[in-house]
C-alpha cells in the first residue's frame, strides 16, 4: 500500500545548478536522470540500475529539459528528475514533464523511480520487446517465467540459480527479434521481514559475456500455499505464444511487432501452465526438463 502523503504547499523552485544527474541509451531508448540530491542518486543507481548499464554526464541542456513541465508525448527520449524537498511531504519526480508526489522514506521513493523508469524502457525499447517475467539460462536455453507481480516469480527464480542456473531478469524477460531471449540484469528484488532487499545481478550467476539464447520452456505458474505436488498442463505453441502476449509491455503498442517476435520465440520450446507449491521442488523438476 502507498504511503499517505500531507499537502505542505508549494515546494521552492529547484535550479538546473542544483541537479547531479546522468543519462544513458539502451534498448533505443534515451533517458536522463536527474536529482538534487547527490546522495539519493547514488543510492538509485546502486538498487535499481542494470549492471550493464553504460552511463554517461548529462549535459546542462537535459538538466534544464527534465525540470521541464508539460503535456508532451514523447517518444525514445525521457527524462525523470527526482526533487527532494525541504520536508519529507514536498518530494517530487517530473517525469517526462509530468509532476508527482513521492513517499516520505527513500527506500520507497527508490522503488518508485525505479518501476517507473523499467517500464518505461520496456515499453519504448524497439526491437526487442519484454516480457513481464523471470529469466534464467541453464545449459544454453533460456527459461521464462511469465506472470504479474506476487505470483511468485523472484522466489521460484532464485530457487532456479540456486541450482545452477544463471539469471538472466527475474522482472524482464527481454526477447530479440530474432527469438533469443537476452539479459536484463537489474538488482533482483526479495521481500522479507526487514522490508524488501536488493540482490545484485552479478552475484547470481549473471555476467558481461552471457549471449542471448534460444528459448528452452515457459512455465506459467502462481504458488499455492500446502500444495505438495505442482499440477501442470502442457500447452501447445500457440497456447504458449498467447500467455507471453498477455505479460508482454508493448502489446497494445505494437502488436505485430511483439506478435511476430513471439512466434520467432517459442518455435520448439516447451511450455506449461498450472499452480506450484514449494519453490525448490518446482525448480528441481523444471531442470530436469532443460538437460
Amino acid at each position: 500500500m502507498g504511503e499517505i502523503l500531507v499537502d505542505s504547499g508549494n515546494p521552492p523552485p529547484v535550479s538546473v545548478g542544483e541537479l547531479a544527474g546522468c543519462c544513458l541509451e539502451i534498448f533505443g531508448v534515451r533517458i536522463t536522470i536527474a536529482c538534487n540530491c547527490s546522495d539519493w542518486l547514488d543510492q538509485l543507481r546502486e538498487l535499481e540500475f542494470g549492471a550493464d548499464w553504460e552511463l554517461g554526464p548529462a549535459s546542462p541542456e537535459l538538466l534544464a529539459r527534465s525540470l521541464e513541465e508539460d503535456d508532451a508525448e514523447r517518444e525514445n527520449d525521457f527524462s525523470f528528475c527526482i526533487l527532494r524537498g525541504e520536508s519529507p511531504y514536498t518530494n517530487r519526480l517530473i517525469a517526462n514533464g509530468k509532476t508527482s508526489s513521492l513517499g516520505t522514506t527513500p527506500n520507497y521513493i527508490f522503488q518508485s523511480v525505479g518501476n517507473r523508469l523499467h517500464l518505461c524502457i520496456a515499453e519504448f525499447a524497439d526491437p526487442e520487446i519484454f516480457v513481464h517475467a523471470g529469466a534464467v539460462l541453464f545449459n544454453g536455453k533460456a527459461l521464462v517465467l511469465p506472470g504479474h507481480s506476487y505470483a511468485g516469480k523472484s522466489t521460484l527464480t532464485l530457487a532456479l540459480v540456486e541450482r545452477g542456473a544463471r539469471l538472466l531478469s527475474d522482472d524482464f524477460a527481454v526477447v530479440c527479434s530474432d527469438g533469443c531471449v537476452r539479459a536484463y540484469p537489474i538488482p533482483v528484488s526479495q521481500r522479507s521481514a526487514e522490508g524488501p532487499l536488493r540482490l545484485p545481478a552479478r552475484g547470481l550467476g549473471w555476467e558481461e559475456s552471457l549471449e542471448p539464447a534460444p528459448l528452452g520452456a515457459v512455465l506459467v505458474t502462481t504458488y499455492e500455499s500446502g500444495r505438495k505436488r505442482h499440477k501442470l498442463q502442457e500447452l501447445d505453441p500457440a497456447q504458449a505464444i498467447l500467455e507471453l502476449l498477455q505479460n508482454t509491455v508493448p502489446a497494445r503498442r505494437a502488436p505485430a511487432r511483439c506478435l511476430g517476435t513471439l512466434v520467432k520465440a517459442v518455435g520448439p520450446a516447451r511450455a506449461w501452465r498450472g499452480p506450484r507449491g514449494e519453490a525448490g521442488q518446482m525448480a528441481d523438476w523444471l531442470l530436469k526438463q532443460l538437460k
